[in-house]
């Protein structure tokens, strides 16, 4: 599998959040945050700074889902990319 262009496909990073009440949060409940932590799993050819393995924060609100091999996967555009960890 190999994005194109200014694409990134992303396997996106399980993790939980606690809260400032002290409430640990899953990930299901954090569904309606903006940014995810993702691990970029390919990246375009246009695409200079990000490369495979590295972990990322991105901006849900412009994102796609794609399943492959029964796995899903998120598609992101460079743009959407916030944080580089």
């Amino acid at each position: 599998m190999k994005a194109l262009g200014r694409y990134i496909i992303v396997d996106e990073v399980k993790e939980s959040h606690k809260s400032q009440g002290g409430l640990l949060l899953t990930s299901e409940d954090t569904i309606g945050m903006r940014y995810r932590k993702g691990k970029i799993i390919s990246s375009g050819k246009l695409i200079e700074y990000l490369k495979k393995d590295d972990e990322i924060y991105y901006n849900t609100l412009t994102t796609h889902e794609i399943r492959l091999k029964g796995n899903l996967y998120t598609v992101v555009e460079e743009k959407d990319v916030v944080v580089v960890l």
